[in-house]
């Protein structure tokens, strides 16, 4: 169509009149045919308009985008008298951009996931970092305390703790004082007769009385009857020198009497001491203060039993006597169902064991030792047997 318009030597937007005068002028029958049949055709003209503003438009806009033109847009173009942009292709350019946009597009996703992803990762360490100064925090309290607890020992009984026990001291011969009663009866008697005063308290945590030359020094204070009981200084003080007192009555009574009396003291003393709980640095303090005092302790013991012995003299226990009981004591526990083993007056860890069996089933401290109190309940409980 541009040919004929160039043929006819007038432009694509030439007025209908001008390009009818143009076609007149043409001496060829066949380009006068065919002017006439396209340009002179108001269809075929209108679309061709149409076309011509639709491409002119698309080419200024790849014009303007910096784009070559192809071979067939060549075509079209000069077709419709639009020149071709002589510059240098930038299609190529621009679709590398449009694939790095996609590109930077998918990094930029990438990256809102990975800084996503440390944000948790920061946030996580934060809140575990925050945990951690909470429980350091409270950790320091706490050792705080025990330390607290520790400088306090002294007059705290509640401290907290290792398990220890002392080595406390064994009855003398089988005839002790089970009853914790009769116990606590006897070592009163004796604490009395001694002539050391001792102030007791009104929650049964007594005060011992001490020499004199040494009460302006030391407190004792004998401990509660119990087992894994946390034990003061001064309780463990009071362990420590009634220790002492009885290791040196033990080899001075011999009457019937005086074992029952000392007996009963040694109840009383493992009832208390026999195993207890305290801090290893209350027990080296408390075995440093009556280390000077082991001496007066073991006097005062001795003097003790001299005066338990005179008070019982006359009241002897022979062998017969142990013997006697002994075989009883196995005789009556076998008739009740008890294993003392044999019968033979012996006093043996199976005899022992039964006895201690026998009280606990009786709700007695269980000493295992037989003393004349055992021996009638004993008896009566056999005598009301059918």
């Amino acid at each position: 169509m541009r040919d004929l318009y160039s043929r006819l030597s007038v432009p694509p937007d030439a007025t209908q009149e001008a390009i009818a005068a143009a076609i007149g002028k043409v001496s060829n029958r066949a380009l006068r045919s065919d002017c006439e049949t396209v340009l002179l055709d108001d269809d075929h003209r209108h679309q061709y308009h149409q076309s011509y503003r639709v491409l002119t438009a698309v080419g200024k806009i790849r014009a303007n985008l910096g784009l070559q033109h192809t071979e067939a847009w060549k075509a079209y173009a000069t077709d419709f008298d639009y020149a071709a942009d002589p510059a240098p292709s930038k299609e190529d350019v621009l679709l590398t951009k449009l694939g790095q946009s996609k590109k930077s597009v998918t990094s930029s996703s990438q990256g809102r996931v990975v800084a996503g992803l440390v944000k948790k990762i920061k946030h996580i360490i934060w809140v575990y970092c925050k945990w951690m100064l909470v429980v350091v925090f409270f950790k320091a309290i706490f050792f705080g305390m025990i330390h607290q607890v520790g400088m306090q020992a002294e007059s705290d009984p509640n401290d907290s703790h290792i398990t220890k026990n002392i080595p406390s001291p064994s009855a003398t011969n089988a005839e002790d004082e089970s009853a914790s009663a009769k116990s606590d009866a006897i070592s009163k008697s004796l604490e009395e007769s001694s002539g050391n005063a001792e102030t007791r308290s009104a929650s049964s945590d007594s005060v011992s009385g001490i020499p004199a030359n040494q009460s302006t020094e030391l407190t004792y204070i004998k401990p509660l009857v119990g087992t894994n009981l946390v034990l003061s200084r001064a309780n463990i003080r009071w362990c420590l020198r009634e220790s002492e007192i009885l290791d040196a009555i033990r080899p001075i009574v011999q009457s019937r009497g005086a074992v029952d009396e000392f007996n009963g003291r040694i109840d009383n003393y493992n009832q208390r001491c026999a195993s207890f709980q305290y801090l290893e640095s209350t027990m080296i303090d408390a075995k440093s203060d009556v280390a000077p005092l082991l001496q007066q302790f073991s006097d005062e013991g001795r003097q003790m039993g001299l005066d338990i012995e005179s008070r019982h003299a006359g009241d002897t226990v022979g062998p017969n006597s142990v013997f006697d009981a002994t075989r009883r004591a196995q005789q009556l526990l076998t008739d009740l169902g008890y294993r003392p083993g044999p019968i033979d007056g012996s006093p043996g860890p199976r005899t022992s064991a039964a006895l201690r069996a026998f009280q606990r089933d009786h709700d007695l401290y269980p000493t295992g030792k037989i003393t004349p109190t055992l021996l009638s309940l004993l008896e009566a409980i056999v005598a009301s047997l059918p």
